[in-house]
C-alpha cells in the first residue's frame, strides 16, 4: 500500500489517546486513528472483494457456479454452526463442503493461524467437509481446482457412497 504523505496540525488534546509510531518522516498514523482524529485520507484504490475479476474466490466461485448452478455456491456465509460467527468463503450445501481460502495475509501470526484450525475443527464437528486452497493454486490452476470440487461434491451427492470414504 503505497504510503500517503500530509502534514496536518492537530491539537495537543486531540492527540489524547491516540496510538501513533515516530518514523523518519515524523509520526504515522494508522488510517484509522486518522480517521478518529476526522483526517480525510484519498480513496487507496483497493477494490472491495468480488469487484477485482482477478479476484481467486471470486473467479473459483463464478467457474463453481457455471459447473453446479447459480443458486448451489454461496459466498461470506456465517451462521452454519449455531452460537458461532465463523464465515466460511464458499459453501456448497448440498455437499456440506466449506471452501477455505488460506494464504499469509490472514494467518500471519501463531494465533490467527491456531485459531483457524479451531474454526475448522468445528466445521468438521458439526458435519461439514472443509477443503482448503491457497490463491495460487486458484489463478494457476482454476480448472484442476474445480475438477476437485465437483469431484467431492459428485461423491457426497451419491447415497451409495456416503460414508465410505
Amino acid at each position: 500500500m503505497p504510503t500517503i504523505l500530509r502534514t496536518v496540525s492537530i491539537p495537543a488534546e486531540k492527540l489524547r489517546g491516540v496510538s501513533f509510531s515516530k518514523s523518519r518522516l515524523g509520526l504515522r498514523l494508522s488510517a484509522s486513528e486518522a480517521r478518529k482524529l476526522g483526517i480525510e485520507l484519498p480513496e487507496s484504490g483497493k477494490k472491495s472483494r468480488g469487484s477485482d475479476p482477478f479476484d481467486p474466490q471470486e473467479r473459483l466461485a463464478e467457474a463453481l457456479r457455471q459447473a453446479l448452478g447459480p443458486d448451489e455456491v454461496e459466498c461470506e456465509v456465517s451462521g452454519l454452526i449455531p452460537g458461532r460467527r465463523y464465515r466460511a468463503d464458499i459453501v456448497i450445501r448440498r455437499a456440506r463442503l466449506v471452501i477455505e481460502f488460506d494464504g499469509f495475509r490472514y494467518h500471519r501470526s501463531k494465533s490467527a493461524f491456531q485459531a483457524d484450525r479451531e474454526r475448522q475443527n468445528a466445521f468438521v464437528a458439526h458435519g461439514w467437509r472443509v477443503l482448503r486452497f491457497f490463491h495460487r493454486q486458484v489463478r494457476n490452476d482454476l480448472d484442476g481446482v474445480v475438477a476437485r470440487i465437483i469431484s467431492l461434491v459428485q461423491w457426497n451427492s451419491n447415497p451409495s457412497t456416503t460414508g465410505t470414504r
